[in-house]
């Protein structure tokens, strides 16, 4: 294989194909000893294109360039390259210059003990730097082979919706705060993704609180193809996805036809990403019960008077504050937990609240916090469900984003967390 072209048309081609190869599984050293292809890069130059694609069981990303006057295919072939190395071999390159990739096998390649497992490096593959003509810098790396490569099958059924690349990459980066990206289980790690009422819905959850973001459905940056759809797919996997495509790119989510998978495509890239399991999506928490929740007695304050004072509450309680509500009051009393010794207290002023709560109520400081860092505008609205239990924050001037959390009567300890 011999090609040569811009570098950043190469370093952008091997980045937005390598979302499989970057994975964690991926980079895990015994299966790149067993299996190094999942942690290449394969570039591909055949038939008037030059393809990068990437391959693991988690993810699989493809991206393609037509030849042209500035990329030139001078011999066919294909080589898979790691492509962690291989990207740092084209970060070091100067900009704005050409490459020359070019890759060779080694002698005797394949002659192997058929009893070793662990697959060796097949050849070299070299790129010089030049620019009017000069040569500047050579990279050499190894190549493995593509005999080893997975082949992945980018078949689907249908499209479920379309999306802008920088919206979608906004609406799973605003709920994956609240998601457990430790979680061993597969199921809190995840973002969920479903229509309702003509939007898009993400929800992050870890099994204590829920953010959900929401865009309605309109031909420019967001348009739903397929009612009644449901995605749950690991939240770091998705925005890590997003990378491959460019800002403006208006991306395809289609659903598989193994029901295993989603495909994110875009005219010249598709990812395909392993969705969480069945047992894991019956168990995920359902969303579009809490969208409709009703939360009759409500407070606005100043957003950031609110995280200063539950900020400094929590020093001397990480756990909870209690809040005190009384109605006709234009400002809420907030205590530290503490038992036995006389507590700290913060006063916060907000528009005259309309109705009592029954009780002092606990919420824990790290949900309130993560709640007024995450919701744009001056004022927070909290809100309360009739029982007291949940509660929901918001902007008052912007719909999209809500995050729900339970609570307790300061009386009690706070409740286990909600799995559903």
């Amino acid at each position: 294989m011999k090609i040569t072209m811009p570098l950043k048309t190469i370093k952008d081609a091997v980045e937005k194909a390598s979302v499989g190869a970057l994975t964690k599984d991926a980079q895990d050293k015994l299966r790149k000893k067993l299996k190094p292809t999942d942690s290449c890069v394969k570039i591909s130059a055949n038939k008037g294109s030059v393809v990068c694609e990437s391959s693991s069981p988690t993810a699989s990303a493809i991206h393609s360039i037509a030849t042209g006057k500035d990329i030139v295919i001078v011999r066919e072939g294909a080589c898979c390259v790691e492509a962690g190395g291989y990207l740092k071999i084209l970060q070091a390159l100067p900009k704005g210059c050409s490459v020359e990739v070019s890759q060779e096998d080694n002698k005797g390649c394949g002659n192997d003990y058929p009893g070793n497992r662990v697959i060796e490096p097949s050849g070299t593959i070299t790129t010089v730097a030049f620019r009017n003509k000069k040569q500047l810098l050579v990279g050499h790396d190894d190549t493995y082979p593509v005999d080893g490569f997975t082949q992945v099958d980018y078949g689907h059924n249908k499209v479920l919706f379309s999306i802008q690349a920088r919206l979608l990459a906004k609406c799973v980066g605003r709920v994956l705060f609240a998601t457990d990206p430790k979680d061993i289980s597969g199921l809190y790690d995840n973002v969920a993704i479903f229509d309702f009422n003509n939007k898009i819905h993400f929800m992050g959850t870890d099994g204590k609180r829920r953010a959900i973001f929401s865009v309605v459905a309109d031909e420019k940056d967001c348009a739903i193809m397929s009612d009644g759809q449901e995605i749950l797919v690991g939240g770091k996997l998705l925005k890590n996805s997003c990378k491959s495509f460019g800002k403006g790119e208006i991306i395809d989510a289609i659903g598989c036809e193994d029901g295993e998978h989603v495909i994110l495509a875009a005219e010249n890239t598709k990812v395909r990403l392993r969705a969480a399991t069945k047992e894991a999506r019956q168990k995920y928490p359902n969303a579009i019960d809490m969208l409709d929740l009703a939360c009759p007695t409500s407070i606005v304050a100043d957003k950031e008077d609110l995280l200063e004072a539950v900020e400094v509450l929590s020093l001397r309680n990480p756990g909870n504050s209690i809040f005190h509500v009384k109605k006709g009051k234009s400002q809420i009393r907030i205590e530290t937990a503490d038992k036995g010794n006389d507590p700290d207290m913060a006063i916060v002023e907000c528009e005259p609240i309309a109705a009592s709560l029954a009780n002092p109520i606990a919420l824990a400081n790290e949900f309130v916090i993560d709640g007024c860092k995450n919701i744009v505008g001056s004022r927070v609205k909290i809100s309360f469900t009739k029982d007291e239990k949940r509660i929901r924050m918001e902007s008052p001037r912007d719909a999209r984003f809500v995050y729900f959390f339970q609570a307790s009567t300061a009386r009690g300890k706070l409740p286990i967390p909600d799995n559903g």
